[in-house]
């Protein structure tokens, strides 16, 4: 997720939340559906799973709560998460 410009604060939390996951759910990074409907998702629905749900229904679920009405139409349809992808290209940096 991207780095929020402003600091968190208990009356901003829930909604810098909110913001910061519609943000990323409708990213490329976040998530992203191939023509055949395929499902690709970062690997941190993977690494921390149990934040999202118990399974990719659940995982779907709240990608599709945040998703904009195209992608969210698309996540609608889908029955699982193919794959999950990580872009380590930040550490390659030297």
């Amino acid at each position: 997720p991207n780095l929020a410009l402003k600091p968190f604060t208990g009356a901003s939390l829930n909604a810098m939340l909110d913001e910061g996951a519609r943000a990323y759910v409708n990213h490329p990074r976040g998530v992203s559906v191939a023509a055949d409907g395929s499902v690709k998702a970062s690997s941190i629905y993977n690494w921390f799973s149990t934040d999202f749900g118990n399974n990719d229904k659940e995982i779907l679920g709240h990608m599709i709560k945040y998703a904009a009405p195209a992608l969210k139409a698309k996540l609608e349809a889908a029955k699982d998460i193919d794959s999950y992808d990580y872009d380590w290209a930040i550490n390659d940096a030297k």
